[in-house]
């Protein structure tokens, strides 16, 4: 039987911040020892707690900035 690990506080934030930085789940999941399925998970939670948002392609996030989508 597999043992389910607490998501600390600094552990959320470092999930956070490795997704700001562009790295996938699976990548995320080995980097912080979790499973893929774990850190999705926990990106859900911290999307529905408005903490994180969905991350844009670059050319998404150019044309924001240039207020081409409004």
């Amino acid at each position: 039987m597999k043992t389910v690990k607490k998501w600390y506080e600094n552990d959320k934030r470092k999930l956070i911040e490795l997704y700001q930085l562009g790295y996938t789940f699976p990548e995320i999941g080995v980097k912080m020892n979790r499973s893929r399925f774990a850190v999705e998970s926990e990106m859900r939670l911290l999307r529905r707690q408005g903490r994180v948002g969905y991350r844009t392609s670059e050319s998404e996030a150019a044309a924001n900035e240039r207020g081409l989508f409004k």
